[in-house]
């Protein structure tokens, strides 16, 4: 099929394809150009958390490629003494420091020993001073018997042997050393006779033994289950008349076995001889009820025999013949003052009735014995 264009027409159809391309061409590059500046303005407005660093240091001067001449100067001697010597004082310093810390420690730790020994010490003291207490409270509520001389004793209680005054001496010629309390002990423990028992009461007739240790022995002999052993006790207390004697057998009395209470009784009885009249006092001067009960019923009971010149009590257990006892009514009146006072006393134990009647017997015996 033929064209019916004329020239002039496909000129212009030229022209105006020509032109829409060139148009459609430079639409598209623009619209492309925008597009990579969108982006570009996103990627480089984005925010950058790393720090800048540069890649390499920059500097004007370098020495890269050129001969170096290298010149070491050292410091000056002075400098260097006094260096050392700067040195050598820290380390003096330090070491003297440390020795002052290690002597310090020391100090501390020696201070830290002494007040350990001096604490105990004191506790070994004030547990010394308690075991004496409680010694002694003992020795004064539960004292043990006194010894009557020349009295009868049971079969199981050796006599005391009659203390030596002469001076012991060894093999030598020079006097023996003085025996502490636990070598007394040791020594009666093991050999238990009446002869190491008369020796230990001899010591303390020379002051070698303490009133205190002599009750503690006996008390630690009575303490024990053997009889004999038993029996050394009441034989130490029978030996050395005394308060705490006489309260140590009213309180020991009722534990004692049978064959032990005619023993006691004629110890007690003793403590109506004139010297030992005196502890009778001081017993009824006490607080305790059962000593006061029991001296109480002594007196009831031997007073109105000894006001009839009866002396039967002291020799009935083989004591000895009666005209060795020299006892009056007379001698118990150093003991009106503390029953009068007992017998005004409020006491409803009915101590205070049985002190009335024996002041009365004793006040009675005597007007009877004046006329």
């Amino acid at each position: 099929m033929g064209s019916n264009l004329s020239k002039a027409e496909k000129f212009l159809a030229l022209v105006a394809v020509a032109a829409i391309t060139a148009f459609v061409g430079f639409f598209t590059l623009i619209n492309k150009k925008s597009v990579s500046s969108k982006f570009n303005f996103a990627t480089e407005t984005g925010i950058n958390y790393k720090m800048a660093r540069p890649d390499q240091a920059y500097s004007e001067y370098s020495l890269d490629g050129r001969e170096l001449d290298q010149v070491y100067e050292g410091l000056p001697e002075a400098k260097k003494k006094e260096i050392a010597k700067k040195k050598a004082e820290i380390a003096k310093a330090k070491a003297k420091a440390k020795v002052e810390a290690k002597k310090k420690d020391e100090d501390k730790k020696k201070q830290a020993q002494v007040k350990l020994k001096q604490a105990k010490e004191a506790q070994a003291q004030a547990s010394n001073k308690s075991r004496q207490e409680e010694l002694k409270k003992l020795l004064d509520n539960k004292a043990k018997s006194q010894s009557v001389t020349a009295e009868a004793r049971p079969a199981f209680i050796a006599p005391v042997s009659a203390p030596d005054n002469s001076v012991q001496e060894d093999e030598t010629g020079k006097a023996k050393p003085k025996k502490s309390y636990a070598e007394w002990r040791a020594l009666i423990f093991s050999s238990p006779t009446s002869e190491n028992i008369g020796q230990f009461v001899t010591a303390f007739r020379k002051g070698e033994v303490t009133s205190t240790e002599l009750q503690a022995m006996a008390t630690d002999l009575l303490d024990q289950n053997d009889n004999t052993l038993k029996g050394l006790g009441l034989a130490i207390l029978r030996s050395v008349p005394s308060l705490q004697s006489l309260s140590q057998l009213v309180h020991e009395q009722p534990n004692l076995p049978a064959s032990y209470q005619s023993y006691v009784d004629s110890a007690l009885v003793a403590y109506f001889l004139p010297q030992n009249i005196s502890y009778l006092k001081s017993a009824l001067q006490t607080r305790d009820q059962m000593l006061l009960g029991k001296v109480l019923n002594l007196l009831q009971t031997n007073l109105p025999k000894i006001s009839q010149n009866d002396f039967s009590m002291f020799n009935e257990r083989g004591r000895g013949s009666v005209s060795d006892v020299n006892v009056s009514i007379q001698s118990f009146v150093v003991l009106v003052p503390a029953l009068t006072t007992l017998s005004s006393s409020n006491d409803e134990t009915g101590l205070a009735g049985t002190a009335q009647q024996v002041l009365s017997l004793i006040q009675t015996y005597n007007n009877v014995a004046r006329n």
